[in-house]
């Protein structure tokens, strides 16, 4: 791979089939497959296994496992406030004690792009210490928690103004799971796709290259709640895009650059969904991607959408 210095900006668009790749290297349709890295968003402000490893051997092993992506989840208050990362996270690279926060993420940026593994930034938490909310919104909603939408967009701001020039930083996933969201209702406080469009331009009027990933919302309510409404859950947090076919989605200046990325999981992460219950779905885990178009998969079909799956796994072992 060429240094990071010296490779384009890549400019991805979403489209019905698919990302797509645009810069002097390619033009093509381009498979996205990636892993969370999570750490930075939590106290430490650090992604973990740093006092295990070192960062070029994680990363080696990401490279030689075929993927091309990294998602890193960030927090709005790590962000703003950039706070020092204590030593012992980073016992097995001495070369970043004494950095802070972003000043480590910056470097497994540059890291990553001589190995051509793409980033995407996720903003996962308001608060670092914290999760999850109750109130499952990007702000909280009570004027005393000090924890406006604003600061998030100043987070993303920052986000931008020092990540945008790395080629290999293609994307920003907004926020992180807003289940107690509504979709498409008007509510200025709770519709999700009303704020995401304009989180979203706020981001592109940064860094207009990226791409916006979308989230969807948790159980909801009204047209597009999660079946059925029992002591059984119906949907991930995240996963329910259901909206999109009534509603609509965000408006954004750039269409091309919007993609819906809901999560998913399975019955080793919570076996309270109804469709993981084997007595109700014998047929179990046929019944699954019938659940996966209710969910995501035909709303977006509906408005022509393109979808990435942002989180999904559990334990390979037993209903998993």
């Amino acid at each position: 791979m060429a240094p990071e210095a010296s490779r384009p900006s890549i400019v991805f668009s979403a489209l019905a089939d698919g990302i797509h790749a645009t810069n002097p290297l390619r033009t093509d349709r381009f498979d996205i497959k990636g892993i969370s890295w999570f750490g930075a968003e939590g106290s430490s402000a650090c992604p973990d296994g740093l006092w295990q490893r070192t960062a070029a051997a994680l990363l080696d092993d990401l490279e030689q496992l075929r993927f091309n992506a990294v998602r890193l989840p960030l927090a709005v208050d790590n962000v703003l406030n950039n706070p020092d990362v204590d030593k012992w996270s980073v016992t097995a690279n001495p070369e970043f004690r004494g950095l802070r926060s972003l000043e480590i993420v910056e470097r497994l940026v540059r890291m990553a792009a001589t190995r051509g593994l793409l980033i995407m930034l996720d903003m996962h938490r308001l608060i670092a210490a914290v999760w999850p909310t109750a109130h499952g919104l990007w702000h909280d909603p009570d004027p005393a928690a000090g924890l406006p939408a604003s600061r998030l967009e100043a987070a993303w701001r920052k986000l931008a103004r020092q990540f945008c020039g790395h080629w290999n930083v293609f994307a920003a996933d907004l926020f992180n799971e807003p289940h107690g969201a509504s979709w498409g209702d008007g509510d200025e406080a709770r519709d999700w796709s009303l704020y995401a469009g304009k989180l979203g331009d706020l981001v592109l009027s940064e860094c207009p290259r990226w791409l916006v990933l979308v989230e969807g919302i948790g159980a909801g309510a009204a047209d597009y709640y999660c079946e059925p409404a029992t002591s059984w859950s119906g949907c991930f947090w995240g996963e329910n895009l259901m909206g999109l076919a009534k509603h609509g989605g965000p408006r954004i200046s750039t269409p091309n650059r919007l993609v819906y990325s809901p999560h998913l999981y399975g019955p080793g992460t919570n076996s309270k969904m109804f469709y993981f219950n084997r007595t109700a779905f014998p047929e179990f885990p046929a019944n699954l991607p019938s659940v996966w178009a209710t969910h995501f998969l035909e709303p977006a079909r509906a408005i022509g959408a393109t979808l990435m799956i942002g989180e999904w796994g559990g334990r390979y072992v037993g209903a998993d």
